[in-house]
């Protein structure tokens, strides 16, 4: 693979696919116009055939946007025959050498893990790389679900066992309660707490998704159980806490918005089991967050994920 990629702007999002995956570009004007049942916009004339043309945002489920003047056709290949992906705007850049393309964690979802290559930082932008076979309207690549098994029932006496150690406590609103409480964190899963996280939405990620961050040249995917609605609303958080997964999740980093009353507390002997998984620390009660826990639930066909911590 080449470091060459052919970048897509649609509307405000920036795509790419590599110059290996690249067959040719045309202008949009060339496209015959020829809706199909098959969601095709028209055909357009490539080495002696009539390849079907899609909307790259129809393909990706990000619905119509106003679309720009300088309109292109993007030819690549999937599983089956070509196929051409309508774009506002492309440009060809390289990639620098020392970066390169990382692959998007599978917490992140299988659809849009089989949907993109991975992520790549552009300067200041982050770029999704396609997966041209999984988007490809002829003959699509078929996805697994993932089949992680949930946390078993040791992960309550794990999530206990924490409280010896020293734990980050903190707030949060991306992980919905019932109960008003705030959270710990053992502190050997806080990875850093940074006050802002360059991060793009990927289309297809599972619900609790919100987005990707870009984080020392890792993916890190930033958590929130919260409704679009809600999320829009608290868009102004700056401050993200990251952490680390353990095994059941590849010790993949996340990372979620968080408040900034944050303290470190070691436990000690006042401290009290109130009931499963929350303690009383003083007179605050805390919950234990177990990150494995709660993203094996919410990735349960029949959890919520918010539900438990």
């Amino acid at each position: 693979m080449t470091n060459d990629l052919v970048c897509c702007r649609v509307g405000g999002d920036l795509y790419a696919l590599t110059h290996d995956d690249v067959r040719s570009v045309a202008r949009a004007d060339a496209v015959r116009l020829e809706r199909g049942a098959d969601g095709r916009v028209g055909t357009l004339a490539f080495a002696g055939a009539a390849v079907p043309v899609y909307r790259l945002s129809a393909r990706l489920g990000c619905g119509d946007h106003a679309a720009s003047a300088d309109r292109h056709v993007v030819i690549t290949r999937g599983d089956g025959e070509p196929f051409g992906l309508l774009v506002d705007h492309i440009n060809r850049t390289r990639v620098a050498e020392d970066e390169r393309i990382q692959p998007l964690p599978s917490i992140v979802g299988a659809l849009a893990s089989s949907r993109f290559a991975g992520l790549v930082p552009l300067g200041d932008v982050l770029c999704l790389v396609l997966s041209p076979s999984a988007i490809d309207p002829i003959g699509p690549r078929a996805y697994t679900p993932s089949d992680r098994a949930a946390a078993d029932a040791a992960a309550t006496a794990a999530v206990r066992s924490a409280a010896a150690d020293l734990a980050l406590i903190f707030s949060t609103d991306a992980i919905p309660r019932r109960e008003r409480t705030r959270y710990a964190l053992n502190a050997k899963r806080v990875v850093a707490l940074v006050q802002a996280l360059p991060s793009i939405a990927v289309p297809g990620a599972a619900p609790f998704v919100a987005a990707v961050g870009w984080w020392r040249r890792s993916v890190v995917p930033i958590l929130d159980f919260r409704r679009a609605d809600a999320r829009a609303a608290a868009a102004g958080s700056t401050r993200y806490l990251i952490a680390r997964c353990g095994a059941p999740l590849g010790r993949a980093l996340v990372a979620f918005a968080t408040g900034a009353d944050l303290t470190l507390h070691r436990a000690t002997a006042d401290d009290r089991l109130i009931t499963e998984g929350i303690f009383g620390i003083g007179r605050e009660p805390v919950a234990l967050l177990d990150l494995d826990r709660l993203v094996a639930e919410a990735e349960s066909p029949h959890g919520s994920g918010a539900r438990r911590i």
